[in-house]
């Protein structure tokens, strides 16, 4: 049979802050209703953003009542998804080498992908390192950006760029703390 990927992100800063896409729909603790019943963003749009860049754009991490309920929800997240559900999703690849894949990615993120450079990090073969990101990719925690030039000379040179793809994982990995 034929099937389709849905490529799905979290919430973009705009659809907070001007409720464009229904915002108010999923994030009912940002909004503050007027006089007439209406539902809007509430009134200080940088703190919403700021929560979003601390806390992620998952619902249950981005919707905790404190930071250190989303810190908590955000790795049982990573810890549930990379050891437990993975063999339930289809994947069969060693949860170790995911994990410690997606920690040293966090710690690069934004630069270039280089393989002899993750191997001599971490310790493994460039088919599980391979592998590892190919997976990471499916399971839509990183994004891989393929290099682009008009030098289709400079193109074949060029690394891809790794993200991950949440911030509030991203800083889950790196156990930075929103406040």
């Amino acid at each position: 049979g034929r099937y389709t990927e849905l490529q799905m992100t979290g919430l973009l800063p705009t659809e907070i802050i001007t409720g464009v896409g229904r915002a108010e729909d999923f994030i009912p603790e940002a909004l503050e209703a007027n006089a007439q019943g209406d539902v809007r963003p509430s009134a200080d749009p940088s703190a919403d953003v700021e929560r979003l860049w601390c806390r992620g754009g998952q619902p249950d991490s981005f919707l905790a009542p404190s930071d250190a309920i989303s810190a908590k929800r955000r790795r049982d997240f990573l810890e549930g998804y990379l050891k437990h559900d993975l063999k339930a999703l289809g994947f069969d690849i060693n949860s170790r080498n995911l994990t410690i894949c997606l920690k040293y990615l966090a710690t690069m993120n934004g630069g270039e992908f280089k393989t002899n450079t993750y191997q001599k990090a971490l310790s493994l073969n460039h088919k599980e390192i391979t592998e590892a990101l190919a997976v990471l990719q499916r399971l839509l925690l990183v994004r891989i950006l393929e290099p682009w030039s008009i030098n289709v000379r400079h193109q074949v040179t060029r690394n891809p760029t790794l993200y991950v793809r949440d911030t509030g994982l991203l800083h889950s990995l790196l156990n930075l703390n929103s406040a």
